[in-house]
């Protein structure tokens, strides 16, 4: 069986961790005994227990914030409208500017006869600029400019809104797979415990010190503390 441990940033849509090599569980398929009426039991070992997952200790929780925040979808959105309320902003400004034409005229003659007096009709040309601006509109102009006002205002928000969202997520993720391998270092603890103890009871039981429902307490106790380890592990 082979288990891959997913990258932290994976709720945020986000990051990625870096992990030094697969995850690869091995799994002793024997049973702790071979059979409970024999009266040799056959020791279990810890060199047998799943190994530890081993992550790259360059990911830090700055490096995988700053990955989620370059990815995520919902912060590019909030970006983008941040920057289209930003420019509507500057367009209801824009409407307090005069507005300006230009136009420009060129008038020629056509005639290809030699006239009269020996000369021809001159040409003509004409340019001018124009200006124009609204002197009354009812207030529209501060209405527009208010309400671009209070959109890229909300914007702000929103974006710091997911910036905050995703920080968080990334946290949480994050703390929880330290967890996680802390709980696997607990369970691998357990296991070589509960193995100490199978080896105690199986001195006892040849010297005659105690019965063989104290070795088979012991057994049950090891294969419990591996069960909780591959559940540590699978989790």
């Amino acid at each position: 069986m082979y288990y891959t441990v997913m990258d932290v940033c994976r709720a945020a849509c986000l990051g990625t961790m870096v992990i030094a090599a697969p995850l690869t569980i091995a799994l002793a398929p024997r049973p702790i005994l071979a059979q409970l009426d024999s009266s040799r039991v056959q020791t279990p070992r810890v060199t047998d227990s799943i190994p530890v997952p081993q992550f790259d200790s360059t990911l830090t929780l700055e490096t995988a914030t700053r990955r989620a925040l370059a990815v995520a979808p919902a912060m590019s959105s909030a970006t983008g409208q941040m920057r289209q309320a930003t420019s509507e902003k500057r367009v209801a400004l824009g409407e307090y500017l005069p507005t300006l034409s230009a136009n420009s005229t060129l008038l020629g003659s056509d005639i290809t006869t030699t006239p009269y007096a020996g000369t021809y009709p001159p040409n003509a040309y004409s340019a001018g600029i124009a200006a124009t601006e609204d002197i009354f509109t009812g207030g529209r102009r501060s209405a527009d400019r208010a309400k671009a006002a209070a959109d890229a205002s909300a914007a702000v928000a929103n974006t710091l809104t997911q910036h905050y969202t995703i920080v968080l997520a990334v946290e949480v993720t994050f703390y929880q797979e330290l967890r996680a391998s802390d709980l696997v270092d607990v369970a691998r603890a357990a296991v070589a415990e509960a193995a100490q103890g199978v080896r105690y009871a199986e001195d006892r039981v040849r010297a005659g010190t105690t019965t063989r429902s104290d070795e088979l307490r012991a057994q049950l106790q090891f294969t419990t503390t591996r069960q909780e380890l591959v559940a540590a592990v699978d989790t």
